[in-house]
């Protein structure tokens, strides 16, 4: 693996925001200072082996935190994710069921000399797709038009959505967002999704989370049009639907109701997101309790961080700081947060964060 200087596109900002990337900027670097979010002024080069590794480790680390979430709903222990007690049950019925999935988003610390750690899964609210997938395929064809890049994120998600269609009460996709959030991330990310559903077959419907409805005559969830909503993927944290009024209707809609979260359905996150089946398993890892979780499953692999609770126990009160935190590495102080996004709080000493395109 080589980390390679290069020198950015002269248009490069109108570049990639035709190709939908209008946020993120101004971002910050490791001082607050502003910086460029999307900085292709690196990059880095793999040689096909590396590649290959990194995909068994990947598909190692997927399967281990699949079985760590198999292992949370068999031994009940959602109080340790802060889980309701009233959402225990479809948890488990969403697991058993194996509601449908779609994808999620590995964070790894990676050197090519030794396997991929995971730090994170992020299997509920995943972005950076859109960098991902289109913008910086196509930064590799306007600069290295006779290389190759490992990314076939596209078809993948085109394909992942025909392989759920039987799974799915109807042919008819909605597609949610939350309209509070400002920068606009969330809505180009699922508006992406939206595309690839609908490249794959779906009849597609796009409306902001707060605008949908729960029709209390007939219990069901309907759209702006009143029609009602059979399958929704939704990019919309799963501990913020607990805690919405409708979130009791969300969890006793299923299956009648499919509510397909990025990875929804079945994946685990190593520190933060995790995700069993679609719906509603995946609440059962959607916080970075899986950190824990996952390492207790996983003590002798190479890709895993060692990541422990607090002596104290935690029950369900997320929001007490004292127990709301898990610690990361042995002789470190870093503590994340059980109900966080991203990997801003999970920086062991002596890390060193690295940019590419898009990072």
């Amino acid at each position: 693996m080589k980390r390679i200087r290069t020198q950015p596109r002269p248009n490069w900002q109108s570049i990639v925001g035709s190709q939908g990337l209008v946020y993120g900027t101004p971002a910050r670097d490791a001082a607050g200072a502003d910086r460029p979010y999307w900085d292709e002024s690196v990059y880095y080069e793999f040689d096909m082996d590396e590649v290959l590794a990194l995909e068994a480790d990947a598909e190692l680390v997927h399967s281990m935190c699949m079985q760590a979430v198999e292992q949370v709903v068999l031994m009940e222990r959602y109080a340790d994710f802060g889980l309701p007690e009233w959402s225990w049950q479809h948890i488990a019925e969403s697991w058993h069921r194996s509601d449908p999935h779609v994808y999620g988003r590995f964070d790894l610390r990676y050197d090519a000399r030794s396997p991929a750690k995971l730090l994170e899964y992020n299997a509920d609210t995943p972005t950076t797709l859109l960098e991902a997938a289109i913008v910086q395929w196509y930064w590799l064809k306007d600069r290295f038009p006779d290389s190759d890049q490992w990314n076939s994120l596209h078809e993948q998600l085109v394909d992942r959505w025909k392989g759920v269609r039987d799974l799915l009460p109807s042919n008819e996709l909605h597609f949610s967002w939350s309209g509070v959030e400002q920068t606009g991330e969330d809505q180009i990310t699922t508006t992406y999704m939206q595309e690839t559903a609908a490249e794959a077959g779906f009849e597609t419907v796009a409306l902001t989370i707060e605008d949908v409805g729960w029709d209390s005559a007939l219990e069901r969830f309907v759209d702006l049009e009143e029609a009602p909503i059979h399958a929704m993927f939704k990019l919309y944290p799963w501990e913020w639907v607990l805690d919405d009024a409708f979130g009791k209707n969300v969890a006793s809609s299923l299956p009648q109701t499919m509510w397909i979260s990025p990875c929804c359905g079945r994946c685990t996150p190593a520190t933060r997101t995790c995700c069993p089946p679609t719906s509603t398993t995946r609440m059962s890892s959607p916080n970075t309790s899986a950190s824990p979780s996952w390492a207790e499953k996983a003590r002798t692999s190479p890709s895993s961080v060692p990541a422990w609770r607090p002596p104290r126990a935690v029950s369900t009160a997320r929001k007490v700081s004292s127990t709301n935190c898990w610690t990361l590495c042995p002789n470190s102080t870093t503590c994340g947060p059980r109900w966080g996004r991203g990997l801003s709080a999970i920086r062991p000493p002596g890390s060193v964060s690295a940019r590419a395109p898009g990072w």
